[in-house]
């Protein structure tokens, strides 16, 4: 008998082995969400120790910062109430004078000056006119100032009257060239018929660049921190930010209540970051990249295996 031409070994080795395209895809897939599984796995690993890192990294600011703000908060309200309570001291000598007058004010200004600290001028304004100030160099352009009819000066000058006790006015631009806030103390003196009247004012005078170097905020941005102090204006309403160490706009910064005579003020504080987002965005890119050659080698190991 004759052998057919063609024979078939079943098992043999006569023929080479087809591979089934569908297996070989299915096999490259699952190679694929194994190396990709293992991306995401090294990559939120490879992070973890650095997003934990800058978390308690920011908590220590955070703390930090608002040990800072509530000290230098509480500095500038202490230094206001010692040199605005020089008011009460000239009130009580124009009540008690028999006519309404401090004699030998200079010397006496002086001395209150040196107790009390902190004070650039001491001002009497009978009837809300300022006729006197020491020192008086510098300050000749108050001389005659009427605050009840100055209108950037009258709206807090009326809020004295009014409540009856110390306003922290401005800060003000001053005539004499400058800025600066004023303790503002509206004075009543017996009017012989049983009752008050209104005396005028003592006023202490402080300059805000002198204000702001006593009680440390003129070096803050040297501490790597950034300030603004606000007030709301009587006459606007408007938020009124009056110093600040930078011009940046006020963000995300710790806020903290000043109580002022009459008033409030608001410090904002800001620590100057110092880790760069340039330097966090190369710690994302570093681990995502070793992620991925980490998972492109298992991925061709696999498909070299298969």
């Amino acid at each position: 008998m004759f052998r057919s031409k063609f024979e078939f070994h079943a098992g043999g080795t006569g023929m080479a082995e087809i591979s089934d395209p569908a297996s070989v895809a299915g096999s490259r897939l699952r190679h694929f969400l194994v190396a990709s599984l293992l991306l995401v796995a090294l990559t939120a690993v490879g992070l973890t120790p650095v997003v934990v890192k800058e978390m308690a990294r920011r908590a220590d600011e955070r703390r930090d910062l608002n040990s800072f703000g509530a000290v230098l908060a509480s500095s500038l309200e202490q230094q206001l109430e010692r040199s605005l309570s020089s008011t009460f001291a000239l009130a009580s000598l124009i009540r008690h004078s028999s006519d309404g007058n401090i004699r030998d004010f200079d010397s006496i200004a002086a001395e209150i000056i040196e107790v009390y600290g902190g004070i650039d001028s001491l001002e009497l304004a009978p009837r809300g006119v300022v006729l006197q100030s020491y020192p008086l160099g510098g300050n000749e352009q108050e001389i005659g100032h009427d605050l009840v009819n100055d209108p950037v000066w009258r709206a807090e000058s009326l809020k004295a009257i009014d409540s009856r006790s110390l306003t922290l006015a401005g800060p003000f631009g001053l005539l004499q060239g400058g800025t600066a806030v004023t303790g503002t103390l509206p004075v009543f003196v017996p009017d012989g018929q049983g009752g008050e009247r209104f005396w005028g004012f003592t006023i202490a005078l402080i300059q805000l660049p002198n204000l702001l170097e006593a009680t440390g905020l003129s070096i803050v941005a040297e501490q790597g921190h950034q300030y603004w102090l606000s007030r709301i204006h009587p006459d606007s309403g408007v938020r009124q930010v009056f110093a600040a160490s930078g011009e940046s706009q006020i963000q995300e910064s710790a806020m903290y209540y000043i109580d002022v005579p009459n008033g409030a003020w608001e410090l904002y504080l800001r620590k100057t970051d110092e880790i760069s987002p340039l330097w966090l965005a190369s710690q994302f890119i570093l681990v995502v990249v070793l992620s991925a050659m980490v998972s492109i080698l298992v991925y061709t190991r696999l498909q070299r295996t298969a």
